[in-house]
């Protein structure tokens, strides 16, 4: 017997994807079944991922912006190696978000989007990721697609003050909401207080 199901959380009708075995109970003419398989459906288009890149583009970031502008190329051959469809699109960002490039499935177009990025500006250290993140949470994602936000900067962040009016909270709340999982490259100074929430 084969049969497949979604979970969703009632009050928010938030996805939950992380379901374990142990987690699911299954039972035929009120008998549990102890002995059965729970595995992710990979039909109908679960091979779609939209991955958006949150780059910061201050001053000290014109290696990390070459660095994925070089490597596009070899990160989009190998998921097509992989059979995956993906989409691209980026978020960039210092203390206010700069440009908002919706998905596209070119690379070659991405990775001008990429080559027209430049380091610049900055002033004070903590830049705005939160809302960057939360801006990448809104980009319109395909329904059955994997959602991957990339986020890389080299900085922490601001917090509910002048520049923004997020929280770590109510970011990480959207981005639940909505099925996104979240890539950090960064500073390790920050990793622990700043990334790993």
């Amino acid at each position: 017997v084969y049969f497949s199901f979604h979970c969703a959380m009632e009050e928010t009708e938030q996805l939950i994807f992380n379901l374990h075995k142990n987690n699911v109970f299954l039972f035929e003419n009120d008998v549990p079944v102890e002995e059965f398989t729970l595995e992710k459906d990979t039909s109908g288009g679960t091979n779609n991922t939209d991955i958006i890149f949150v780059l910061d583009v201050t001053g000290s970031m014109s290696n990390e912006i070459a660095g994925v502008r070089d490597n596009i190329i070899e990160f989009t051959d190998s998921l097509s190696y992989k059979g995956v469809n993906y989409r691209l699109g980026m978020v960039t960002f210092l203390d206010v978000i700069e440009n908002i490039y919706d998905f596209t499935e070119d690379v070659q177009e991405f990775q001008m989007n990429v080559s027209e990025q430049y380091a610049h500006g900055g002033g004070d250290r903590p830049e705005n990721s939160l809302d960057a993140l939360s801006v990448a949470a809104q980009v319109r994602f395909r329904e059955n697609a994997s959602r991957i936000i990339i986020w890389i900067t080299d900085a922490d962040f601001h917090i509910n003050n002048d520049i923004t009016q997020q929280t770590k909270e109510t970011v990480i709340n959207q981005l639940l909401a909505v099925g996104i999982t979240v890539n950090c490259i960064g500073d390790p100074l920050f990793q622990t207080d700043y990334y790993d929430q």
